[in-house]
């Protein structure tokens, strides 16, 4: 029975190893540092707001795109976390005596409650960029509109002005 449980905790190992370096490499597919560079450069348009719209449209759609792989991300990461979750469950309650654990399980525990923190970081960093890409896009949006709005309500000539109706008629005839 002993030999079974010690077993079973060292695959158990060696499946969360393998899941913390899965979860490693899916991090470092999000590359926060140009992420911040693109969002820098959103807020910076926004506040001048003297982009073309066509450049804020463009700025949108790498916004929409960024967003996107954040949401995508945190459910990927999010599966990992649920195994984690699950595998820390199995071990069951810890023991209010800390003597009565044997050290494998306590161990494992330890290193499972701790790989599950480190697992958690790259979910956060990701719903915080996920949130301000979010914001960015509302903002762009709301200065495209207020822009339409503005052109739109914008006063030009009547079309019912004699005047305009005369010289278009003399430069027709």
């Amino acid at each position: 029975m002993e030999f079974l449980r010690s077993l079973f905790l060292i695959l158990v190992l060696i499946f969360v190893t393998g899941l913390q370096g899965a979860l490693a490499q899916e991090t470092d597919e999000l590359d926060f540092a140009q992420w911040m560079r693109v969002a820098d450069r959103a807020e910076a348009a926004i506040d001048a707001g003297r982009a073309s719209e066509a450049a804020m449209d463009s700025l949108r759609d790498q916004l929409v795109e960024w967003r996107n792989d954040f949401s995508d991300f945190q459910s990927q990461a999010r599966i990992s976390i649920t195994s984690l979750e699950t595998r820390l469950q199995t071990l069951g309650a810890k023991p209010e005596a800390p003597e009565e654990e044997p050290a494998e399980i306590a161990e494992l525990r330890a290193e499972l409650t701790g790989r599950l923190s480190e697992a958690r970081v790259p979910i956060v960093r990701a719903e915080i960029a996920e949130a301000r890409a979010e914001k960015l896009i509302e903002e762009i949006d709301r200065l495209i509109r207020s822009r339409q709005t503005n052109a739109l309500l914008e006063r030009g000539l009547s079309p019912f002005n004699p005047k305009i109706w005369r010289e278009r008629f003399v430069t027709v005839a």
